[in-house]
């Protein structure tokens, strides 16, 4: 060893770099939201078929009946910026967890 980070290590460092370089914008995101009144909350609770319960609290999720009801103005400027896209994204991934909880489902099954 001469000193240096090992090689996973510094693939860490550099994801964690990506990450933390990311906040500001994604802080600004967050505000453009509230400041339209699409953020709600929403808890997760999941159950698995060896009887185990998983419950994810403090999550927030876009209202897409808030996002339907901007003005014009307000939609134009989220399409502009990105945010739509990201608006929509972010609400459609939440029917991905039946998926994940599918998948663990099948993953137990197997080990079963």
């Amino acid at each position: 060893m001469n000193g240096e980070a090992a090689l996973p290590l510094k693939r860490i460092q550099q994801a964690l770099h990506v990450l933390q370089s990311g906040i500001p914008e994604t802080d600004a995101l967050i505000e453009r939201f509230l400041a339209h009144r699409l953020l709600e909350p929403i808890d997760v609770t999941m159950s698995f078929d060896d009887g185990e319960h998983l419950t994810l609290e403090g999550l927030y999720t876009i209202s897409l009946d808030a996002l339907h009801a901007l003005p014009d103005a307000a939609v134009l400027d989220l399409f502009r910026r990105g945010d739509l896209q990201l608006a929509y994204a972010q609400a459609g991934s939440i029917r991905h967890l039946r998926t994940l909880g599918r998948i663990r489902n099948n993953r137990l099954a197997d080990i079963g």
